[in-house]
């Protein structure tokens, strides 16, 4: 939510999270984590664009999430949360946190065949085997696709 337009860097796609905001305070991001910037994709970029010709006059110093009623303060994570997220949560009947998006996040990146460290570097965690133990979930399909691969591997030392 502490995300500066300066922090993006629409030519070459990425952004940098220096800021943060917890509770409408801003602060400092966990030091590892500014120092390496996220990439984006066209996509993305294309999309943080339109935003930014919303308000034409912005500077680099000003919010990509300012708060709707005061625009010089971050928005509110319940605020986002109940702008757009909760709504569309509501519809397909699931409750929705923060925390539980990066879960999520995390366990779609690696169900799709993204490294951990790849991921680990994507959630800001300084240790891999956090983002193993905590936010990536295990699945049957997984586990039955190791299976599979297991066994032929077998059956081939058979020959």
């Amino acid at each position: 939510m502490g995300l500066k337009w300066g922090a993006i860097n629409f030519d070459d796609e990425l952004v940098w999270f220096l800021t943060a905001s917890y509770a409408g305070e801003e602060h400092l991001t966990k030091g590892h984590r500014s120092n390496k910037p996220l990439y984006l994709t066209e996509a993305e970029t294309s999309r943080l664009k339109q935003l930014k010709s919303l308000s034409p006059n912005s500077t680099e110093n000003d919010l990509v999430f300012a708060h709707p009623e005061h625009p010089d303060r971050p928005m509110t994570e319940q605020n986002a949360l109940r702008c757009g997220l909760k709504k569309a949560a509501e519809k397909i009947g699931i409750h929705l946190t923060w925390h539980q998006l990066r879960h999520w996040s995390g366990t779609m990146l690696y169900r799709a065949g993204v490294k951990i460290d790849v991921i680990q570097a994507r959630l800001g965690h300084s240790r891999w085997q956090t983002t193993a133990d905590w936010y990536i979930e295990n699945h049957t399909e997984g586990e039955r696709a190791a299976a599979d691969v297991a066994s032929k591997l077998l059956n081939g030392w058979e020959k």
